[in-house]
């Protein structure tokens, strides 16, 4: 194909195109093989998707061995994301190629890992101290308690339908809606305050919120792409209360930090519930929306069931000191009021048992008198 006729909507229409593409099933996936498929083709300055499945066995394995090689010299250390686009690419088109030696290509990992560290407390009142905007203080808030990954914001939006009213002034989020992936995610009570104050300040600058409005909107400035805030949005927004809080991140392996924008939310929550010994280890696993072994896909508690266990850990999620108080303080009168009520179903048991006591003694108290006016 020449280079005149190249155009996006050219080579996108091609079938070895279309066969990748639709193998990829959610948007944010989608997005990012796109983006590194073709970042592929232009490494091998070949012009269309077609002439590259048209290659031999060995020009294809040569020209992924050498994109590998160029992500190493340039300092690339996740190369496994980097060439999943053009693996599946290959796959999807019958095109053989030797993965494990193409692996073997790959750096070793056995320096420290990006991402690992979970955001503290600290970091997060920083953050927010750090913010006036209400849309800001809202999302982290929301992220800290769900510990959500960031593709479950946009893929597909949450909207306001997908909020639900759960005791003790919390909210749950259905995430993933309509999807095998779909699971609970649960607000605290300090999460529920800054999502309904966000929801109020977009009523109050005139917007009509309905239950098919969008969670988080973005804000209009131009003719936005989207009416949700995107991935890429949110990326973009962790980014810049990130450098204007000053959180301490430290670099690893020279381009990428030991907090991660996003994942050191849900580093956070799922530190939070692992060491909480009270709640249940299996359905901490779904709030995180973890797949694991036959309880992962077996097991399915009702939503009741999961915000029983999220409640456990509403005290260390919150991040208000005055809050947190409150949130401690709930829970000691509602263990209180528990104690209270089992101690007083105990006293009527006990009551009960010496009713039927005495009844029973007086029982039988009436049959030996019977037994001694029979004898007499």
């Amino acid at each position: 194909m020449s280079r005149q006729t190249t155009k996006i909507e050219d080579l996108e229409s091609q079938k070895s195109f279309q066969l990748f593409v639709n193998a990829i099933k959610t948007e944010g996936t989608r997005k990012y093989y796109v983006h590194d498929l073709y970042a592929f083709l232009h490494f091998t300055k070949i012009t269309d998707f077609d002439s590259l499945v048209a290659l031999s066995t060995d020009i294809i394995q040569d020209y992924l061995e050498s994109y590998v090689l160029l992500l190493r010299k340039n300092g690339v250390t996740a190369i496994r994301p980097r060439i999943s686009g053009p693996e599946l690419f290959f796959e999807m088109n019958k095109k053989l190629f030797y993965k494990k030696i193409l692996h073997k290509l790959f750096p070793s990992d056995d320096k420290p890992l990006a991402g690992a560290v979970a955001y503290t407390h600290e970091d997060i009142l920083t953050m927010l101290a750090s913010t006036k905007r209400v849309r800001t203080t809202a999302i982290i808030h929301f992220l800290a308690c769900t510990g959500i990954r960031p593709g479950g914001i946009a893929d597909p939006p949450i909207q306001k339908k997908h909020l639900v009213k759960m005791p003790e002034g919390c909210y749950a989020v259905k995430v993933y809606d309509e999807s095998r992936e779909g699971y609970w995610a649960f607000l605290t009570p300090e999460a529920v305050k800054a999502i309904d104050h966000y929801l109020e300040s977009r009523k109050l600058n005139g917007e009509t919120i309905t239950e098919e409005s969008y969670l988080f909107a973005n804000y209009k400035s131009g003719n936005p792409k989207t009416a949700y805030l995107t991935t890429n949005g949110l990326t973009q927004l962790l980014k810049n209360i990130v450098r204007l809080s000053g959180v301490k991140r430290t670099k690893v392996n020279g381009k990428h930090y030991d907090k991660a924008l996003s994942y050191g939310f849900r580093k956070r929550f799922n530190t939070i519930l692992k060491l909480n010994n009270d709640v249940n280890s299996n359905i901490a696993e779904k709030l995180m929306a973890h797949k694991r072994g036959l309880d992962g896909r077996y097991l399915a508690p009702t939503i009741e069931e999961c915000f029983t266990e999220f409640r456990k850990a509403i005290p260390q999620l919150t991040i208000d000191d005055s809050e947190r108080k409150q949130a401690l303080l709930d829970v000691a009168l509602k263990e209180k009021s528990e104690l209270e009520k089992r101690n007083e179903e105990n006293k009527l048991v006990k009551n009960e048992v010496f009713r039927q006591g005495q009844i029973i003694e007086n029982l039988t108290k009436q049959m030996n008198e019977l037994k001694n006016m029979k004898k007499n």
